[in-house]
């Protein structure tokens, strides 16, 4: 008998393969075995993805910390943890644009009534509203290495962390953001538009102040250097965005010059 992942040979009766340590299946694949194997590897209260939600609130730093130091078998490691994420979130968006998104069109086209914009307006609006929901990963993962660029000035006289370790940081916090936000907005999605907005936007507010209580428990923070610190990080982040602006709007004017 040889394991099916390395081609070690095994003894009949062993569980586990001892050169690659993978489980050794011995029965026929059933629905019984499939959910058996489903809740031992992500239901269960050991299992790394759990655990890793549960301490990234408990304690991020002890996670986070861990892997740059070199911790690889305790916590779920950062690019799997936002894949995870990513595949909660495009869970969500492909329900919301399937059984939300006209409605949401027809709301805010009635919202950019009352500002009094013409069709044109609106419509593109919309068009820049459906481009973010197709891309959100794409525009999820490019933002990563901008808020550890800005963290990394934020935090610039605390040597702790190189830019790399930011990104990780910072990955690390996204992912738990968007695994349980979209977690949890999966079953609100049949509220109303208006509901939607709110809890977005309460989702957003709660993120800002996840956010910093992570980097409160990596840096060990008091009051004083929060507010400092929080000051900093948005008057960077505010120049990043004009930045971003600025390129946005010369792309746009160079594409239709030269289109």
């Amino acid at each position: 008998m040889q394991c099916k992942n390395c081609e070690y040979k095994l003894e009949t009766s062993t569980k586990f393969c001892a050169n690659c340590g993978a489980k050794v299946i011995h029965k026929r694949l059933t629905l019984r075995n499939l959910s058996s194997e489903f809740s031992e590897r992500f239901l269960n209260y050991d299992n790394t993805l759990l655990k890793t939600v549960r301490h990234m609130f408990t304690q991020p730093e002890v996670v986070i910390d861990g892997f740059i130091n070199g911790t690889r078998k305790k916590y779920l490691n950062p690019f799997n943890f936002f894949l995870v994420s990513l595949a909660i979130t495009g869970l969500y968006n492909f329900l919301y644009k399937s059984f939300l998104l006209e409605e949401t069109i027809a709301f805010y086209e009635n919202s950019f009534m009352s500002f009094n914009l013409d069709d044109t307006a609106s419509a593109n609006s919309m068009n820049g509203f459906n481009f973010f929901l197709e891309y959100f990963n794409l525009f999820a993962f490019a933002a990563i290495p901008i808020i550890a660029l800005v963290t990394k000035i934020t935090f610039w006289n605390y040597k702790k962390h190189n830019f790399t370790e930011h990104i990780i940081i910072n990955l690390y916090a996204v992912s738990q953001y968007q695994l349980v936000v979209y977690t949890v907005s999966i079953p609100l999605l049949f509220l109303s538009v208006e509901a939607q907005t709110m809890i977005g936007f309460l989702f957003l507010v709660s993120f800002v102040f996840y956010f910093f209580y992570l980097f409160v428990r990596m840096y060990k923070l008091t009051g004083k250097q929060l507010v400092f610190k929080m000051i900093r990080f948005f008057c960077i982040g505010l120049v990043f965005l004009i930045l971003f602006f600025i390129v946005a709007i010369l792309i746009g004017f160079l594409s239709k010059v030269y289109g």
